[in-house]
């Protein structure tokens, strides 16, 4: 048996009476594992949580899903960032990706349900070195997600990104937001990986 699972940044809270975002991924995800989508869900308020949860889970992980915040080339817990740095020996997260690069079943998946953590050249380089590392595919988005997530891509350990680095970009240099019309764009309800973003 292998597991689906889901992290979400319990850190998002209440700001001058505005529902946090992480009232909103754990009522998402516990209603998904209700329906048998998932395996496990949990909230996390460090990354240091995270990788340690996902590495003592009984079975071994088919799909890691992360439901939090996001910029180019990396995700968020509360203001601290998973990147490509995280990858680098004597890197804080070092010692927790090199344990959990045990735990995935050939062929796994770690998805970011993030805005743009794949988008522009950092966020590629972020997918293909995380990929490589983690000998999953990694998939994510290249806009800002809400209802529709748009910019959907998904790249392998041998399989280079093949987007360009403007998608999901402005013209004046901000991220755009997601819609339904946009190309590569799933709604968020959509909670497996559709066959056209393997390998884009």
């Amino acid at each position: 048996m292998s597991l689906s699972v889901v992290i979400f940044d319990q850190t998002c809270r209440e700001i001058g009476g505005v529902l946090g975002l992480s009232s909103v991924w754990s009522t998402g995800a516990a209603l998904f594992r209700t329906n048998g989508r998932f395996d496990a869900v949990h909230g996390v308020a460090s990354w240091h949580q995270a990788f340690a949860w996902l590495a003592a889970l009984p079975e071994p992980l088919a799909e890691v899903q992360f439901w939090g915040h996001g910029t180019w080339g990396a995700a968020r817990v509360g203001t601290e960032r998973f990147d490509a740095s995280s990858l680098e020996p004597g890197h804080v997260h070092h010692p927790d990706l090199s344990r959990l690069k045990q735990r995935f079943i050939p062929g796994g998946l770690f998805w970011f349900r993030t805005c743009q953590t794949l988008g522009r050249a950092e966020g590629k380089a972020f997918a293909q070195r995380l990929s490589r590392f983690l000998d999953v595919r990694v998939a994510g988005h290249t806009g800002v997600i809400a209802w529709a997530h748009s910019g959907l891509h998904c790249v392998g350990p041998d399989a280079p990104p093949a987007w360009e680095d403007e998608e999901g970009v402005r013209p004046d240099g901000r991220p755009r937001w997601s819609q339904l019309h946009h190309p590569r764009t799933i709604p968020f309800w959509r909670q497996r990986l559709p066959g056209w973003a393997e390998g884009s």
